[in-house]
């Protein structure tokens, strides 16, 4: 019951094959949508991104052109004021504050302001930068020429556009035109009426299409058919002298006409917007936002490159501006490079692309739900086998080997579960012959086991009685061992003391023959040492005799300076008379006087010297007679001591070597006594050793009778206890063979 309760617990708590087939095919179409949406997905997003960049690329460029072009017709529509002569006039005479008749200059003025709502003013100045006229009076006067479309225009003889402003008269954003004004003649003026300007106003913005690379590059062209014969004007108009620059300042509502109805393929947040040169709004759907700068980095850092001279080479952004993800492409005017900006919500770029993919995800999410169903119901077909199958091996998990007519059915299928079947079934055939067998050998076990049971304990109590009689003779082996032992372990003790008095005697004979070797070469080394002092008395005496008679020749001395000293007297007297002669010779005797002073003082000098010489020679006699005492008294210690004691010394030695050799041969002897009891006692350990080792064998062989028996006694245990076990193993078997079903 537990087996069957362990499988029901496992069926419960597992999922179905037919639930993981169709959970296996969802899997599958799921990972196969989500694979082809994403490549789909990535594919048709570069292909919009790509067609929108291309198609905003080319709108921001045509309206990039026609923005172009209306600055060129801006510029170009001031060239019929070129055409009079009093305001060619008032730039030629440079002086502002020169009262000239402005009336047909207003009327110019007025027609020009007239043509176009845009146009706030217009005014004249010179090439130094002083406005000579201006149809607003609060500029007449002023000085420009610190502004850069002044500075630009001169310099590059072209137009310039300034930034956005706010008009202080119109509170509008507006831009300022510099024109270069050229010195040009023209074929009619204003006495012919007004033909040139009508002219000049319906022909100027058609000719200005001609080129945009260069606004004001064809600025003589509506005088083509004009003279040039006057010397002041050039052949080419382009190349004229500029006299001056006509400012118009025109509001930037212009540019709205052009942009504000911008459409890209039907995307209502496509918008369209222009800047200038430094990133401030010309145009922008929002009004409030134009003449500020839009605070886009992308945007600013674009108008940077160009500031810088350099080309960016993508022409598309992506920003966030207003909360939203904007893509925009942008394209720059030839002329004054002021960027045109085509923008749109990215959103919207690709909602339809988000939509085609919603749909398909709804579509995909239908079709495996579908799928799965199919999956399930095909999988019902394929699990019913089994589940059969699982049934009887459940029934055979559980002992039951009976025959099931359910079964049956599966043994007849020609696919992989009839296989499955027929080998089940051939697998329980083979179980049950196996478990009758087993059930056979099983009861032989029994018998054999009880028979085996009976031999054991016979065997284990013949072995018990053997392994007591076995070590009790072990026991009186071991302790006649011992005491033979312990014998013999006081033999080699006594052996080892006599070796010990035998190694002492050897060395005391030896040491003995050293000292009558000692002895003799004593006596020997006495008597050559006794001769050896004599002869060195003998001599000594002789020499010292010698010396004491050489020291009386010191006396001689004192005979050689009595000598001495009588010629020293005698000198000193010569000396005197001689100076005594020499005072009486007076000059003739002065240096025979001399000769006698240093005579006299010689002699003096030979007196103290002898006086030296007798104190020196009554040192030395001292000396002599305390060294003739001093040898007679060592000649007497000699004689006395030294002689006396060398002969007893000889005496002592002689005696000396006749005690170490009677000490010898009582050595000798007892050498001799030892070695006689060494080889006695070699032989009864010899006798002992030889019996302690048989008794120490016959220990040994009962000691291994002993531990067999006991090691009998144990194995027929175990064996006993296995034999005991085997039965129980059988019984168990029969028990379990039982238990199947067959």
């Amino acid at each position: 019951m537990n087996l069957r309760s362990t499988l029901d617990k496992r069926k419960r708590h597992s999922l179905s094959i037919k639930f993981k087939i169709s959970l296996l095919c969802a899997t599958f179409i799921i990972v196969a949508s989500v694979v082809n949406f994403t490549v789909i997905n990535r594919v048709s997003k570069s292909t919009i991104t790509s067609n929108t960049q291309a198609t905003m690329k080319n709108l921001a460029d045509s309206y990039s052109k026609n923005v172009n072009d209306a600055v060129s017709n801006i510029s170009n529509s001031a060239q019929f004021l070129m055409q009079s002569q009093e305001i060619k006039a008032l730039l030629q005479s440079t002086d502002a504050s020169a009262k000239t008749d402005t009336s047909s200059i207003d009327n110019y003025i007025s027609m020009f302001l007239n043509m176009d709502e845009n146009r706030e003013d217009i005014s004249l100045v010179s090439t130094d930068g002083t406005i000579l006229y201006s149809s607003k009076d609060s500029l007449k006067g002023q000085n420009i020429s610190d502004q850069s479309y002044f500075k630009t225009a001169l310099k590059n003889s072209t137009s310039a556009q300034s930034d956005v402003f706010i008009s202080d008269t119109s509170s509008n954003p507006c831009i300022t035109f510099a024109i270069p004004f050229r010195n040009i003649e023209m074929g009619q003026g204003m006495d012919g009426g007004l033909g040139p300007m009508q002219d000049s106003m319906g022909t100027a913005p058609a000719d200005t299409t001609k080129g945009t690379d260069t606004a004001d590059s064809n600025t003589g062209s509506n005088a083509a058919g004009s003279s040039s014969d006057n010397s002041s004007a050039a052949a080419n108009p382009s190349d004229a002298e500029i006299i001056g620059v006509i400012t118009v300042t025109i509001k930037v509502s212009e540019f709205s006409t052009l942009l504000s109805d911008i459409s890209l393929s039907g995307m209502d947040s496509a918008y369209a917007y222009l800047l200038d040169t430094s990133g401030n709004a010309i145009y922008y759907p929002k009004s409030e936002v134009i003449g500020t700068n839009l605070n886009i980095d992308s945007i600013n850092k674009l108008t940077e490159e160009m500031k810088a001279g350099s080309t960016p080479k993508a022409t598309t952004l992506t920003y966030t501006y207003d909360g939203k993800t904007t893509f925009a492409s942008y394209s720059t005017l030839k002329s004054n490079n002021w960027i045109l900006v085509l923008a749109v919500d990215k959103s919207e770029i690709m909602a339809p692309l988000n939509k085609a993919t919603y749909n398909s995800m709804a579509i995909t999410l239908i079709l495996t739900i579908l799928l799965s169903l199919l999956a399930y119901l095909f999988a019902g077909s394929i699990t019913k086998p089994i589940r059969k199958l699982t049934d009887y091996i459940n029934r055979t998990a559980m002992l039951d080997f009976t025959e099931a007519s359910s079964f049956q059915s599966v043994l007849k299928n020609d696919d992989e579960t009839g296989e499955m079947g027929r080998a089940i079934k051939t697998m329980c055939e083979n179980l049950k012959g196996m478990i009758q067998k087993i059930g056979q050998a099983s009861d032989n076990m029994l018998q054999t086991a009880d028979s085996l049971n009976g031999i054991t304990k016979s065997v284990n109590d013949y072995a018990s009685d053997n392994s007591a009689t076995a070590e009790e003779l072990s026991a009186s082996m071991e302790e006649t061992a011992a005491t033979t032992a312990l014998i013999c372990n006081n033999i080699t003790n006594i052996e080892n003391h006599s070796q010990s008095i035998y190694s002492k005697a050897t060395e005391g004979i030896r040491k003995s023959g050293h000292l009558i070797d000692r002895a003799g070469q004593l006596k020997t080394t006495t008597e050559s040492a006794a001769i050896r002092i004599k002869e060195m008395y003998e001599q000594f005496q002789s020499d010292t005799a010698s010396a004491i008679s050489q020291a009386e020749t010191v006396n001689k001395i004192n005979t050689l300076t009595n000598v001495i000293k009588e010629i020293a007297d005698q000198t000193t007297l010569l000396a005197l008379n001689a100076s005594i002669e020499a005072a009486r010779a007076g000059e003739a005797g002065r240096g025979f006087s001399v000769v006698a002073n240093e005579i006299g003082s010689l002699a003096e000098q030979s007196a103290g010297t002898v006086k030296n010489i007798n104190a020196i020679t009554a040192e030395v006699n001292t000396a002599v007679r305390a060294l003739t005492e001093s040898l007679n008294r060592s000649l007497s210690f000699w004689e006395t001591n030294i002689l006396a004691d060398y002969d007893s010394f000889l005496e002592t030695s002689s005696e000396y070597g006749e005690n170490a050799h009677d000490i010898n041969q009582s050595l000798e002897a007892i050498h001799g006594g030892i070695d006689l009891l060494k080889g006695e006692l070699k032989n009864i350990s010899t006798s002992i050793t030889e019996i302690n080792n048989m008794v120490e064998d016959s220990s040994a062989g009962v000691g291994d009778v002993a531990a067999r028996d006991t090691d009998i006694v144990t194995l027929t245990s175990d064996t006993r206890k296995m034999v005991e076990g085997n039965r129980d193993n059988a019984t168990e078997l029969d028990t379990i063979v039982k238990s199947f079903k067959l």
